[in-house]
């Protein structure tokens, strides 16, 4: 129970492929993505070539107001 945020930060891009989708995003650039995958459609499409690094930090709210 709780409101789901996650913080992810791309440390490596791939070379092709390996974009992330997220509708709804609370915070994006081109590495940081901030967003709630509890309500938030999100992926990542194929890689096709290379390798992809993440850091992916999730944590969850009971009871308090983030946004």
């Amino acid at each position: 129970e709780g409101k789901h945020y996650r913080l992810n930060i791309i440390l490596k891009s791939a070379k092709e492929g390996g974009i992330f989708v997220v509708k709804d995003c609370i915070f994006e650039t081109k590495r940081i993505k901030f967003f709630r995958p509890d309500v938030s459609e999100h992926s990542v499409t194929k890689i096709t070539k290379g390798t992809r690094i993440l850091f992916s930090l999730g944590f969850i709210l009971k009871g308090e107001k983030f946004e």
